[in-house]
């Protein structure tokens, strides 16, 4: 490929939009469709939007159940964590997405082991601290620096034993691994458009069917008056085109991104002593963290930049300097080995020649 062809490497930040997506978005895009309006136009607006999301339920496994959609998977996670009016107690694990550690003021933080799994031992203990209080739990089901799959059916039976709720961060898992909702073992889920090939700017949490929530944002009757506010429709078809699209197509997803995975860790090993911070057997195959000891990230990213490669450090940037990973931290990784990190993230349109360049850059920046 050419020296100056642009390489994404950064699907865990957010992804090219489908073809489909696109094109359904841009069917109705130009027409003024209000789903709450009684004339013909805010019929047909309706229709589309209930058909939308009967398509969102049938390929996540939620039918039966509710699905509120939101403008972002921070707003889904935001809502989750403050729309149960009878819960003060909340866990969340150490490694969540900031839209979560940031929602409530003093959450309880339960901590992961050196592989980034949840200790199942200290979310036990953290419910019995509580003595028979109603709690919520939020662990996210795949980790957006790390790729690390949390088993939230064994953590589910923890916290229904006692008697508390549920909520998981579906944000990254969806379109990647086999995702039914019905069957994980969650009260609640958020998932995002933009993460799978769908539009920014469109979200949704997953609400199972009784739960007591409170509305969120107040106003109109819009999403079973728990979110006010006239729906994106452009986005919510897009979405729900995203979502079939990936879903029928994961087996081919999973097989591509897996193949140029090992290309790139095995191309990786080759070149340095390497430090690896997530594993195939229980992480996302599209996702590899790293950090190679004595290349800062700050640098190895300006260096990528330079040569028309997107990858990331996976972690929160701030007035321009890249910060070390809570997530890293939090899995006892030392600081001088995590201010090194770089995460690669794959997608659908990636390609051999895209990981032989990046491969041959790293050669150079490294040397």
């Amino acid at each position: 490929m050419s020296k100056n062809a642009q390489v994404f490497f950064d699907y865990n930040a957010t992804t090219p939009l489908h073809d489909k997506a696109k094109t359904v978005m841009l069917e109705i895009m130009d027409e003024p469709l209000n789903p709450s309006s009684i004339h013909s136009f805010g019929r047909k607006g309706k229709s589309i939007l209930t058909e939308a999301r009967n398509k969102i339920a049938k390929y996540t496994g939620s039918e039966g159940q509710a699905i509120i959609f939101t403008s972002s998977g921070t707003e889904s996670n935001n809502m989750a964590l403050q729309c149960l009016p009878k819960v003060k107690n909340i866990i969340v694990s150490a490694i969540e997405h900031v839209s979560i550690l940031k929602s409530v003021r003093h959450p309880s933080v339960v901590g992961v082991d050196n592989n980034g799994k949840i200790n199942l031992e200290s979310l036990a203990n953290l419910i019995k601290s509580f003595n028979g209080e109603p709690f919520l739990t939020s662990i996210i089901l795949a980790n957006n620096e790390t790729g690390i799959i949390q088993d939230i059916k064994q953590i589910s039976k923890i916290i229904f034993a006692n008697k508390g709720y549920l909520h998981t961060d579906a944000s990254q898992a969806l379109g990647k691994i086999p995702f039914n909702f019905n069957d994980l073992g969650a009260d609640m889920a958020t998932i995002s458009a933009h993460k799978l090939g769908g539009p920014k700017g469109i979200a949704a949490l997953i609400v199972k069917n009784g739960l007591p929530i409170e509305p969120f944002i107040k106003g109109g009757g819009q999403e079973k008056f728990l979110r006010a506010g006239t729906e994106n429709l452009t986005g919510i078809v897009g979405f729900a085109a995203a979502i079939e699209e990936s879903v029928l197509n994961l087996d081919e997803y999973k097989k591509h991104v897996s193949s140029l995975r090992k290309y790139l860790k095995d191309g990786i090993k080759e070149i340095s002593d390497t430090v690896f911070f997530s594993d195939i057997k229980d992480g996302l195959l599209n996702t590899i963290n790293f950090a190679i000891p004595n290349h800062q990230t700050e640098t190895m990213l300006i260096n990528f930049d330079l040569a028309g490669i997107a990858v990331s450090s996976g972690s929160a940037c701030s007035s321009g300097r890249v910060n070390i990973s809570h997530v890293l931290q939090a899995m006892n990784v030392p600081d001088d080995i995590a201010k090194c990190a770089i995460r690669i993230s794959l997608g659908w349109n990636n390609t051999k020649q895209e990981a032989e360049r990046f491969l041959e850059v790293l050669r150079k920046i490294t040397n």
